[in-house]
């Protein structure tokens, strides 16, 4: 099955986009796709990654806070789906550390409780030096609470090939999660400048 988008341009006159500009990102965009570089946009049919999510949620240690260390799309993501919670907050807070400010780390490590909590690292290279110093800080805290009960409590998210986060995870007995290949292959500034360029 192959996911289609129509664009559609009613209340898009004020954008003065020419027809011929449309036609070089169009042109763009079947190139990509020929070349498998927009395989995400059928990602949302493939529902094998949040089966794999549901069955490790649930067998997984409930969770109060669950606090997510990540830069860039990884927090961003994370703070969508909060916003879209329940109004009622039900459900566990959710802490998203995207920077190595540690004013939001100690804010953790005051007022969690690390036994009633769950620790996500993501980076989709595996090599973020932001996200792997906190993750290691907020990692270690857990572990001298909780020993070895912590690792049932610690899970990574990366890309499918071998890295140094994946790696740490596997070591350390950690649930793993794999981005898709392909996610981040499109490159926007492509796109943007067909649509900008010589007006």
């Amino acid at each position: 099955m192959t996911l289609r988008l129509t664009v559609d341009r009613t209340n898009a006159a004020g954008l003065a986009v020419a027809p011929e500009r449309l036609a070089s990102l169009a042109g763009w965009a079947a190139e990509a796709a020929g070349a498998g570089e927009l395989d995400f946009l059928n990602l949302p049919l493939d529902t094998s990654p949040a089966e794999e999510v549901r069955a490790w949620c649930d067998t997984a240690p409930a969770a109060e806070d669950v606090i997510v260390v990540g830069i860039g799309g990884s927090a961003l993501a994370a703070r969508v789906y909060d916003a879209l919670r329940p109004a009622d907050g039900s459900g566990p807070r959710l802490h998203v550390v995207d920077t190595v400010d540690p004013v939001p780390v100690q804010h953790i490590l005051r007022t969690v409780s690390p036994g009633a909590a769950c620790l996500i690292g993501i980076s989709k290279s595996g090599t973020t030096l932001e996200t792997g110093a906190v993750f290691r800080v907020l990692e270690d805290w857990m572990h001298a609470a909780l020993g070895e009960a912590a690792a049932a409590r610690i899970v990574l998210v990366s890309g499918e090939e071998p890295n140094a986060l994946r790696a740490h995870g596997e070591a350390r007995g950690y649930a793993s999660f794999s981005i898709p290949p392909g996610l981040s292959l499109i490159h926007i500034s492509e796109p943007t400048r067909l649509l900008v360029q010589s007006r």
